[in-house]
C-alpha cells in the first residue's frame, strides 16, 4: 500500500484564489461522481459549496490570496479505496476521515496548534484522490507565535533518494501519518472486531516502489493486447463476470466485448437520463431549493430558498388585518431582502448551469460511445445482444432511478439484472441488494401514501391560498366575495334590498354611474378569478404528477420485490431492510405529512442504529426538535378548527370545481327567505345541500387533523422524553417553518421566544411548548 503527494499551484499571477472552484467543479467523471459541484470538507465541516470553504480559509473577505495558499493532493490505489467500505459513500467518509486525521499529524509535525484547510475528493481517474488546500497562516506550537509556513519542507514528505547509484523511497512523516490514517480507517471497515496487521514503514514504501514499476505496467499492457488477439475475453469482462460471482462462466465469445460496449452505452443512456431529471427540476423547482446566502433578517449566513423569503414575509404580513397594507408589507419585507434573493437568484442559476453543463457533457460522451459502437462493430443481425454491466453499476444505476422515481428505468434494469444473473448462474440480488431492495419498497410506500395526503391538502386548501395576480395577491374565495359584492353593486335592487321592510329603500343603488364603475370592477375581478384557476392548475398538476410517479415507482418495487422473495423462499427469508441515510430523511418527511405516529417511532429507531455506527448522529437532538416542530403543528390545527367554529357562518368553503361559498348565502335571515324556499328552483336547493355538505366535511377534516397531530405529538413527545437535557437539532427546513410560525405570532414575547429557538439560542430546557390538549 502507498500515497502519493503531489505540490501544485496555486494559480498563476497574484490576487484571489479560485481553487476551491476548481476542485469542486473541475473535469468531473459522471460515471462514479453525482451531478452538481462536489461538496468539500474541513477539519469539522461536511457538504461545504466552494463559496463556504474560502470563507473557511479567509474568514474576513471570503476570497484567500493565491500566495496565502499551498495546495497538495494525496492519491491512494483503487484497491486500497475499495477497502474503506462497501459502497462509494462509505468509502468516501472514510476517506474524509482518513485526511482528517492525518492533517491533525501533518500540524503536529509542522510544529503548530493546527491547520486552517479544506479539501475535496475527485474520482475522476485511474485512482482515487484528494485536493488540500490549507493557508499558510499557522499559530507555533508551545509559544503562541504566529507562524507562516512558506513550503512543506521535502524531508518530511515522501520522496525518492538516490545513493550509491540506486534508487529508494525515504518515508517522510508526514507519508507515514496519511498512510497510517488510511490503515486505521481500512481496519474499521476490514477488520472490525480485530487489530490491523501492521508493517513498518519501510515495508510499506518497498511495496509502493515494487508495485508501481514501469515493467509492471508494460506487461499488464502486453498481456491484454494479448487476449485481444487470441479472441479470449478481455480483463474487464473478466471483471464483470466476477462481480456476479467467483463461479461465473466466461464464454469464449467473440461478440462479449460489443456486448460490453452495448453495457457502456447503456449505463451512458441512463446516466444522461437521471441529469436531465436533475436539470428539468432544477429549473421547474428552483426556487424551493434552499442555498447557503446571508439572510439579511440576521445578517448571518443559513440556508435558504427564495419560497422560504417569500412565505415569511407573507407570515409577518398577516399581523396586517387590510388585504392591500398586507400587499404593501409583503412587498416592503422583500425590497428589504433584495440581497439575499439576488444571491438566491446566482446560486439558483450556477446549480442550473452546472448541471445543465453535465448533461451536455454526458450527452458528448454518450456521442462518442455511439461513434465507437458503430466504428468498431457491426451489428448482428440474427440476434438481440444483452448489454453487459457489472453487478455494482446495474445496483449504482437502479438505485439512481429509485431515487429518481423513474419507474420506467427501474423496470428496464430490472430485467437486465434477471437475464445477467441467469447467463451468469448466479442470484439476481445478493443479501445486501435484497436488503435495499425491502427498505426502498418500504420508502416507496411511505412516499406513495404521502403523495395522497399531499394532494389532498392541497385541494382542501386551495380556495384559501393567495395568489399573486398583476401584483396583487388574493385567494379564490377572496375574489368570489368581492366578485359577489360588487355584483350586488351593479344591481339597482340587490339582493340585499329584497327583504319586505322600509329600510330596503335606503339598500337601492340609485346611481347608474356607480353601478357602471361596479359592473367595470366585476369584469376586472372574473379576469382575476381566471387568472387564479389557472394558477391553481398549474400547481395541481406537478403534484398529481408527483403521486403517480410514486404510484408507478411503488407497482415496480412491490413486483420486484414479490419476486426476490418467491426466490427465496428454498433459500432463507428476505433481510431486513438496510436504509440509508437520505432515506431516513424521506421516511421522516412522509410521517410529517401523514402524521403517523408508528412511521416517526421506525425513524427514531433508525437513528439509533445510525447512532451506534457513527456517534456523530444526533438521534437525541432530533428527537427533541420533533416533539416541538409536532407541538407546535398540535396549535395550529387547534387554531384552524377554533376559527372555523367561531366565524362557521362565514367560513370560506370549497364546493369543487374551482367554486367557493359560505353557510351566510344560502342561510334564510327573514321570514320572506324562508318562505321563499317552497318555490326555489332544484339548482338552488342543491346549491344550499352542497354548501351544507361542504361545511359539515370541512369540519370533519379540521377535527380529524387536530386528532392526528395531537397523536404525533404524543409520539414524538415519547420518543424526546428518553433524550431529555439534549438541545433540538432542527433542519434547514424546520427552521424556517418555526420562524414562519412565530412571524404569525401577535404576541411580541412570544414572537420573539420562537425566533431565538429557531436561532439556536435558547437551551432545550427552555423549548418546551405549551401544549392545550383539550378538544
Amino acid at each position: 500500500m502507498g500515497v502519493f503527494f503531489h505540490i501544485l499551484s496555486t494559480g498563476g499571477g497574484s490576487g484571489a484564489s479560485r481553487i476551491t472552484r476548481y476542485i469542486a467543479e473541475r473535469d468531473k467523471d459522471l460515471t462514479r461522481e453525482s451531478p452538481g459541484s462536489r461538496r468539500l470538507f474541513s477539519e469539522d465541516q461536511d457538504n461545504l459549496s466552494y463559496h463556504r470553504a474560502d470563507r473557511i480559509l479567509d474568514p474576513h473577505g471570503g476570497q484567500p490570496d493565491k500566495d496565502d495558499l499551498i495546495h497538495f493532493s494525496v492519491m491512494i490505489e483503487e484497491e486500497e479505496f475499495d477497502k474503506l467500505g462497501a459502497e462509494e459513500k462509505e468509502k468516501q467518509a472514510r476517506f474524509r476521515e482518513a485526511v482528517r486525521e492525518a492533517m491533525k499529524g501533518m500540524a503536529a509535525e509542522l510544529n503548530v496548534e493546527e491547520l486552517i484547510w479544506v479539501a475535496g475528493i475527485h474520482r475522476n481517474s485511474q485512482n482515487p484522490h484528494t485536493h488540500i488546500v490549507m493557508n499558510k497562516a499557522a499559530i507555533e506550537r508551545g509559544t503562541g507565535r504566529p507562524r507562516w509556513i512558506s513550503r512543506i519542507p521535502r524531508k518530511l514528505l515522501p520522496h525518492r533518494e538516490t545513493q550509491n547509484g540506486k534508487e529508494f523511497i525515504v518515508d517522510g512523516p508526514i507519508g507515514d501519518k496519511f498512510l497510517t490514517a488510511i490503515e486505521k480507517q481500512q481496519a474499521l471497515y476490514l477488520y472490525p472486531k480485530e487489530k490491523q496487521p501492521e508493517l513498518t514503514a519501510a515495508e510499506k514504501w518497498e511495496r509502493l516502489a515494487r508495485k508501481y514499476q514501469k515493467e509492471k505496467a508494460e506487461r499488464s499492457q502486453v498481456a491484454e493486447r494479448k487476449h485481444e488477439l487470441s479472441g479470449m475475453p478481455s480483463r474487464d469482462y473478466r471483471q464483470v463476470a466476477a462481480s456476479w460471482g467467483e463461479q461465473a462462466h466466461i464464454p469464449n465469445d467473440r461478440l462479449i466485448d460489443f456486448r460490453m460496449a452495448l453495457g457502456k452505452r447503456l449505463e451512458f443512456e441512463m446516466r444522461l437520463a437521471f441529469a436531465e431529471v436533475w436539470h428539468d427540476r432544477a429549473v421547474r423547482n428552483g426556487n424551493t431549493y434552499r442555498f447557503e446566502v446571508v439572510d439579511q433578517s440576521t445578517g448571518e449566513e443559513r440556508k435558504i430558498s427564495d419560497l422560504d423569503v417569500h412565505r415569511r414575509a407573507a407570515a409577518r404580513a398577516t399581523r396586517t388585518t387590510d388585504r392591500l397594507n398586507r400587499n404593501e408589507a409583503i412587498e416592503a419585507d422583500l425590497a428589504d431582502h433584495s440581497v439575499t434573493l439576488q444571491q438566491l437568484s446566482e446560486a439558483r442559476e450556477t446549480k442550473i448551469a452546472a448541471l445543465g453543463k453535465d448533461v451536455s457533457s454526458l450527452r458528448g460522451t454518450l456521442t462518442k460511445v455511439e461513434e465507437g459502437l458503430s466504428k468498431r462493430y457491426d451489428m448482428p443481425v440474427e440476434r438481440e445482444l444483452t448489454p453487459l454491466l457489472s453487478r455494482e453499476t446495474l445496483s449504482e444505476l437502479q438505485q439512481q432511478a429509485v431515487k429518481l422515481n423513474l419507474a420506467e428505468r427501474v423496470s428496464e434494469l430490472e430485467k437486465l439484472r434477471i437475464v445477467l444473473a441467469q447467463e451468469h448462474t448466479a442470484p439476481v440480488r445478493t443479501d445486501r441488494e435484497a436488503a435495499t431492495l425491502a427498505a426502498q419498497v418500504n420508502v416507496a410506500r411511505a412516499e406513495l401514501m404521502a403523495g395522497d395526503a399531499r394532494l389532498e391538502n392541497f385541494e382542501a386548501s386551495l380556495h384559501l391560498t393567495n395568489y399573486e395576480v398583476a401584483g396583487d395577491r388574493s385567494s379564490l374565495a377572496g375574489i368570489d366575495k368581492q366578485i359577489a359584492r360588487r355584483n350586488e353593486d351593479t344591481k339597482l335592487v340587490p339582493q340585499r334590498a329584497a327583504r319586505l321592510d322600509l329600510r330596503s329603500l335606503a339598500r337601492l343603488n340609485y346611481s347608474a354611474a356607480g353601478r357602471e364603475q361596479a359592473a367595470l370592477e366585476v369584469e376586472h375581478l372574473a379576469y382575476v378569478r381566471s387568472e387564479i384557476v389557472r394558477q391553481i392548475e398549474e400547481r395541481r398538476a406537478p403534484i398529481i404528477a408527483d403521486r403517480d410517479l410514486s404510484r408507478d415507482m411503488l407497482d415496480v418495487l412491490e413486483n420486484t420485490y414479490l419476486s426476490e422473495q418467491r426466490s427465496r423462499l428454498r433459500n432463507g427469508a428476505m433481510p431486513e431492510p438496510k436504509y440509508e441515510s437520505y432515506q431516513v430523511n424521506r421516511l421522516e418527511s412522509s410521517a410529517e405529512i401523514l402524521r403517523d405516529p408508528r412511521l416517526i417511532k421506525e425513524v427514531t429507531d433508525l437513528e439509533r442504529i445510525a447512532f451506534k455506527n457513527d456517534p456523530e448522529t444526533n438521534w437525541e437532538g432530533r428527537a427533541v426538535a420533533r416533539e416541538i416542530m409536532s407541538g407546535i403543528a398540535v396549535e395550529e390545527t387547534k387554531e384552524r378548527l377554533q376559527h372555523f367554529l367561531e366565524s362557521k357562518k362565514v367560513s370560506s368553503l370549497n364546493l369543487g370545481e374551482h367554486r367557493t361559498g359560505t353557510l351566510r348565502d344560502v342561510e334564510a335571515r327573514t321570514l320572506t327567505e324562508y318562505l321563499a324556499r317552497v318555490i326555489e328552483s332544484r339548482e338552488q336547493r342543491d346549491h344550499r345541500h352542497s354548501i351544507r355538505v361542504a361545511a359539515r366535511e370541512h369540519h370533519g377534516r379540521l377535527v380529524s387533523d387536530f386528532q392526528k397531530a395531537r397523536d404525533y405529538h404524543d409520539a414524538a413527545r415519547d420518543l424526546a422524553s428518553e433524550a431529555q437535557g439534549h438541545d433540538p437539532e432542527f433542519t434547514d427546513k424546520e427552521r424556517i417553518n418555526l420562524e414562519i410560525h412565530a412571524e404569525r405570532q401577535n404576541h411580541e414575547a412570544q414572537r420573539e421566544r420562537y425566533l431565538e429557538m429557531a436561532s439556536g439560542k435558547e437551551a432545550s430546557h427552555d423549548c418546551e411548548v405549551s401544549i392545550s390538549q383539550s378538544r
